[in-house]
């Protein structure tokens, strides 16, 4: 894709987006490292869709929507999982000397130009929204070493490893942690464990929406029941009557409570977390997501 050298300010300048002083505002006012598209998009000057479309349709950059993405996994280790996080970027595929990359700033060309001697690949970019691509590095990225190690004990010893779910350094403690956390960085308003005939499936609805974060085999469904329900406050013993507790917990900084219901089934005991996070509660008008005719009228 031939690359188009013009500056974001200029572009929205002409598409009538933002005024010249609304930008040289935002320039003066941004902190040092912040991009300018976040900066505008802080202030309410235009949204995240307006953006995508100057870009998509104007410079000819596709969108993509990750969610229903096929990614090349192997693809991640070209791109560590810091410099994903740092630039928000995250490789989709390669063809011959070419790798597509989806970028929430497809216009950053000093990333391109790194990315480009970092990998040797000639990169492509296309645009995603930033929760897309945190949530994809969250859910590729993010997988816990110890989840390979607590497969391989709990496929050797098929007793129950009650002595795990209290051991702060155990796997399973580190994979619970890291579902609830990836939970409320993708603002997941819901967590199910429902456990199946042959898996146990944890889904995370999103937007409304249930959508799958992990499968595991179903020998794992005691333990991960076990420690959820030792960090409800729960009696882990009774297995036949619905429970209900409460987990408060502490991530980078801000507290999340979490409402925990259990539920006898015929497979094992189903488990809904609703998280309530503390905080992200809106407290500006202009992130509400009203257009400027429905923000006046309120």
């Amino acid at each position: 894709m031939r690359q188009t050298r013009k500056r974001l300010g200029d572009l929205l300048i002409e598409e009538g987006l933002v005024t010249a002083e609304q930008l040289q505002i935002t320039i003066a006012e941004k902190g040092q490292n912040q991009k300018l598209g976040d900066a505008l998009l802080q202030r309410g000057y235009l949204t995240e869709q307006q953006l995508i479309e100057v870009l998509e349709y104007q410079l000819g950059i596709p969108h993509v929507n990750l969610f229903h993405y096929t990614f090349e996994t192997n693809l991640f280790s070209l791109i560590s999982k810091e410099a994903a996080r740092r630039n928000l970027i995250i490789p989709l595929k390669k063809d011959g000397n070419k790798l597509y990359v989806a970028m929430a700033d497809p216009m950053d060309f000093i990333v391109i130009d790194d990315l480009r001697l970092s990998t040797g690949f000639q990169i492509e970019p296309a645009i995603a929204t930033k929760d897309d691509i945190l949530r994809t590095i969250n859910k590729y990225y993010d997988v816990d070493d110890g989840f390979d190690e607590l497969l391989d004990e709990l496929t050797k010893n098929d007793k129950g490893q009650n002595d795990d779910v209290t051991n702060l350094d155990s796997p399973i403690v580190r994979l619970v942690n890291q579902l609830l956390s990836n939970a409320v960085i993708q603002r997941a308003s819901d967590i199910h464990v429902d456990p199946q005939e042959t898996k146990v499936v944890v889904r995370y609805r999103i937007d409304g929406v249930l959508r799958v974060e992990r499968v595991f085999p179903s020998h794992m469904k005691s333990v991960l029941t076990a420690r959820i329900k030792i960090m409800s406050n729960l009696d882990i013993t009774e297995h036949r009557i619905p429970q209900d507790g409460r987990i408060k917990l502490n991530l980078d900084f801000h507290p999340v409570d979490l409402r925990v219901s259990t539920l006898p089934t015929v497979y094992g005991e189903k488990i809904v977390m609703r998280i309530l996070d503390m905080g992200s509660s809106l407290n500006d008008i202009s992130k509400l997501g009203f257009n400027a005719l429905n923000a006046k009228i309120f």
